[in-house]
């Protein structure tokens, strides 16, 4: 049995330099960008961050960490289970925008861990980033939405190899990187994701923008039809 099946990476290749309207190529690039960027940060937080807050100033036990994982759990779920269906069906935010909305968590998020001198900043990451799971959900959905019908097997094939690539690349790399900068900056590692996940953030207000812009496009298109008829009649 292989690995690779080479047959679906030639696939995947041609998926990817196949030319779109809308510039659908390079919004695609970029997603995939996005993605790889928010994959590699949130599937090595749990690692990171068991070992920066067993580090000083923070020096948790690790019942505290534990404790802290289990109130996070909470929170995520009810608070999410509770704000999506009100952000898509009574606010009606497009899932561009709450793609936006979980970026900004995420690198909020990021950004207040690595300033975490004190219990509480922690807690406060963890208000701040509680829609950060909502970022690849969204980032797999947008990518979906911009390949054809008969392609969203080759589509899925590539997230799933970015997924399994990025975890054990950026598991290594993110330790290394905390153990050369825990003396002086615990939080460092996390300063930098918070700067990486500007990339998923930039991946959902491209799509957005193109997004727009077609509307836009029809619905003038459409005034045009609407202008001529008035005329012939």
């Amino acid at each position: 049995m292989r690995v690779f099946d080479i047959q679906g990476l030639v696939d995947v290749w041609h998926m990817l330099r196949q030319n779109r309207p809308n510039r659908g190529r390079l919004l695609i690039i970029v997603t995939l960008v996005g993605y790889s960027a928010a994959t590699m940060c949130l599937d090595t937080e749990g690692t990171i961050l068991q070992l920066f807050v067993t580090f000083p100033p923070l020096s948790w036990s690790v019942q505290q960490y534990g404790n802290f994982q289990t109130i996070q759990g909470i929170v995520m779920c009810i608070i999410l289970t509770a704000a999506i269906p009100v952000l898509k069906h009574v606010v009606k935010f497009k899932e561009t925008t709450i793609g936006i909305i979980a970026s900004v968590s995420a690198a909020g998020c990021a950004l207040c861990y690595s300033q975490a001198v004190y219990s509480w900043i922690m807690f406060l990451a963890l208000g701040v980033g509680v829609f950060r799971p909502l970022m690849t959900i969204y980032l797999q959905s947008a990518l979906l939405g911009l390949v054809t019908q008969s392609e969203t097997g080759k589509m899925g094939s590539l997230v799933g190899i970015i997924q399994a690539v990025c975890l054990v690349l950026s598991s290594g790399a993110f330790v290394k990187v905390f153990g050369a900068t825990a003396a002086w900056w615990p939080g460092f590692i996390f300063a930098i994701q918070s700067v990486v996940l500007l990339l998923p953030l930039g991946a959902f207000c491209s799509t957005a923008y193109v997004y727009r812009r077609k509307t836009a496009r029809r619905a003038s298109d459409k005034e045009a039809i609407l202008d001529d008829n008035e005329i012939d009649v």
